[in-house]
């Protein structure tokens, strides 16, 4: 009989559940409007803040793009690479046969592709900055950096 009771007691009722079903999709469709019209007038202040955006990844873009977004005539990476090759690798025995520690070599990788360069940190492992060159340097003849993933 409770059952019976509380089911009638719910169709009695149906018609203010439905009114407050309705009242909430309205709620929710301004809310989803409004949020809508600020996305639309924020997103065009986003574009042109990415368009000026000084450092851009280098990795997986062609090296005209990076040299003329960059402003240079050797590409970031590739110049780093040498010039911290130059200051602690030349002494290195083994420099291009020796293989880097995997983990080192995605560090300095992610490090080049951001344009932030910790030369103390690289600076004693030589055959890290080596093995990056290397994979650098024959990607240079088809006017590409070579992508993240490689």
């Amino acid at each position: 009989d409770q059952l019976s009771a509380d089911m009638y007691s719910f169709v009695a009722k149906e018609i203010d559940y439905a009114s407050y079903f309705q009242t909430l999709i309205e709620v929710q469709a301004e809310y989803h409007r409004k949020s809508l019209e600020l996305l639309q007038s924020v997103l065009p202040q986003i574009k042109a803040h990415q368009e000026t955006w000084v450092e851009k990844p280098c990795y997986g873009k062609p090296l005209e793009e990076h040299l003329a977004l960059s402003g240079r005539d050797i590409a970031f990476p590739i110049e780093a690479c040498v010039t911290m090759l130059l200051e602690c690798g030349m002494q290195e025995e083994g420099l291009f046969r020796i293989a880097p520690s995997a983990s080192k070599l995605k560090k300095l990788k992610a490090s080049l592709d951001c344009g932030v360069l910790d030369v103390q940190e690289f600076s004693t492992d030589p055959h890290a900055i080596a093995g990056e060159l290397s994979t650098l340097l024959p990607n240079t003849a088809s006017s590409t950096l070579i992508g993240k993933d490689m």
